[in-house]
């Protein structure tokens, strides 16, 4: 009962925007559904990061990296993986400020935020359409 709770507060907080990014700081501290399939520890981690991806785009990489780097880091998704239309995917990080951007799969950049505050409850971004 204690999961279908947190499956259903990460679901209304994915679904509460009408358009554009949707930064939730708030919602359930138990991974959402999406950890089932393909939750990659990002550096450690006390708390979580998921895309929703909303968009018709397919979502080809994803960078994240605190803010205080000067660099992006490893592509998330590594080579085989993307988020395509309707999909959402899930990482473990650490609570803190974060920096991230998404690309289409010909390195486009689709969507990027600075200094984004990941709270214990998690963030959960909205992916409406491309910028």
């Amino acid at each position: 009962m204690r999961g279908m709770n947190a499956l259903v507060a990460w679901a209304a907080l994915a679904l509460s925007a009408a358009c554009g990014p949707t930064y939730a700081t708030s919602g359930p501290t138990q991974a959402p559904a999406g950890a089932t399939h393909g939750g990659v520890v990002v550096q450690g981690g006390n708390t979580h990061f998921a895309i929703d991806n909303q968009s018709s785009v397919t979502v080809c990489y994803v960078q994240v990296s605190q803010t205080v780097n000067n660099n992006w880091g490893p592509d998330r998704l590594g080579s085989s993986e993307t988020i395509p239309p309707g999909a959402s995917r899930y990482w473990t990080i650490d609570a803190g400020n974060w920096d991230f951007r998404f690309l289409d799969c010909n390195r486009r950049t689709l969507m990027e935020r600075r200094g984004l505050a990941i709270d214990g409850g998690g963030t959960i971004v909205t992916f409406r359409r491309p910028e």
